[in-house]
């Protein structure tokens, strides 16, 4: 089993603007196991089912929506499946991965399978390139500048910094978020899945438990996100990234390690970690 693994149910027709920005008639669910686990339902349903409207670029398309994590004993029920809900029977196939997948992924350009991935993603992203579904990669900044601070900025990671951090060829990268989903774009390209889009399944920050989590910083970065995926990558800036925040509360059974349980937007009793805007 390749990082564990997950379904991601994509009812409703895919629809392009006149500007190529991709949407979708409706939300999805992911389905998730590990290994060591036992299997664990994940909603993944537009943000609007939970708390309201989100932001939408000015081509109409809604890029964020929240993954619903239920690691935790005292956490609300999960809304109404939206598959249900919207009386959807048509659905598409994918997997998700984490950007561990990748065997290089600086510079940007340079993106790559491992070698210890590489056949499998490939047939997988041939598949998918087939049936024109998206791959679902799990990205999260904030480990990358926890494993890396020396090298990484903060401002880097939190999408703070001012001016190009990175240049890479003919594209230049002010954030970290936009570098490591070029690498994946460019790996795709390299296994034959130039089509192949991507979809951020989990991307967030903690609040708390280690080196860098703090409210601050994980109001930041997800405000900062929301604001950012409407505008696409440097290798794809007319592409909007469908991205899910996790989590939607903290979950108090995550771990291994303390700080996977203080990703969520809310507390189990539904009051905000923090104060976070979507529009």
């Amino acid at each position: 089993m390749l990082l564990g693994q997950a379904f991601r149910l994509f009812p409703g027709q895919v629809s392009r603007s006149s500007s190529g920005r991709v949407s979708k008639s409706s939300p999805g669910q992911t389905f998730r196991s590990s290994p060591g686990q036992a299997s664990r339902l994940l909603l993944c349903q537009a943000f609007r089912l939970f708390l309201g409207q989100v932001s939408r670029s000015s081509t109409g398309v809604t890029a964020i929506g929240v993954c619903y994590g239920r690691l935790g004993d005292n956490l609300p029920p999960p809304p109404e499946s939206a598959l249900v809900a919207n009386n959807i029977t048509t659905i598409k196939v994918t997997t998700s991965v984490a950007t561990t997948v990748l065997g290089v992924s600086y510079p940007p350009s340079a993106g790559d399978f491992s070698d210890a991935t590489k056949e499998i993603i490939s047939s997988i992203v041939h598949f998918l390139a087939v049936n024109e579904a998206p791959i679902l990669v799990n990205m999260y900044p904030y480990f990358a500048y926890k494993d890396n601070s020396n090298d990484i900025s903060l401002d880097y990671a939190l999408f703070n910094a001012t001016g190009v951090i990175v240049q890479d060829g003919p594209f230049g990268y002010q954030n970290l978020f936009d570098s490591m989903l070029d690498a994946v774009n460019a790996a795709l390209e390299k296994v034959g899945g130039a089509s192949v889009g991507v979809v951020v399944s989990e991307s967030g920050w903690p609040s708390a438990g280690d080196f860098g989590a703090s409210v601050d910083n994980a109001c930041i970065y997800n405000h900062n996100l929301i604001n950012h995926v409407v505008k696409g990558t440097p290798k794809k800036p007319e592409v909007a990234i469908e991205t899910y925040l996790f989590s939607m509360f903290n979950e108090n059974q995550k771990g291994p390690v303390d700080l996977e349980k203080f990703f969520g937007l809310f507390f189990p009793n539904k009051t905000p970690v923090y104060q976070l805007k979507f529009a």
